[in-house]
């Protein structure tokens, strides 16, 4: 059985707010289609929160900026499910990441966890601008 929704990458959030981004009306269409629930619910996990402020911050070095972008996460105000890896999960998240590596092909750890994340909870749809994912999931961009 498979439940359909939408994982949301990092670029995604990024993308959202961050209006000089090259993806940031992509990121304002796919938002209109996720709250017509086009693609299901919505998830994210926590490794992407690690990522997307610490990109924020590295691209930006605004406080606002990631003010901003925690609000799709505060509890009153979260946009999607947060999904928390498990240590099990990572030890999984190595085993893919490590299959990319010994096929020759670097997918970062990060991105291995959105792909294990996705298939462990049969996420159908990746919200990403990330074109490591080609060929791997069906990506929305």
């Amino acid at each position: 059985m498979r439940t359909i929704g939408i994982f949301l990458d990092t670029g995604f959030f990024f993308a959202l707010k961050f209006k000089k981004d090259p993806n940031h009306e992509n990121a304002l269409k796919i938002l209109e289609e996720i709250s017509q629930k086009k693609y299901g619910s919505q998830f994210t996990s926590d490794f992407i929160i690690d990522e997307l402020m610490t990109l924020t911050w590295i691209r930006t070095k605004n406080k606002q900026l990631i003010s901003e972008l925690w609000e799709y996460f505060h509890p009153s105000t979260r946009i999607c499910h947060i999904i928390q890896v498990t240590l099990d999960d990572i030890h999984q998240i190595y085993d893919l990441f490590y299959n990319f590596l010994e096929k020759g092909k670097f997918l970062s750890f990060t991105d291995c966890s959105i792909l294990f994340l996705m298939e462990k909870l049969n996420i159908h749809y990746l919200a990403s601008f990330d074109s490591n994912f080609n060929g791997l999931t069906q990506r929305i961009y």
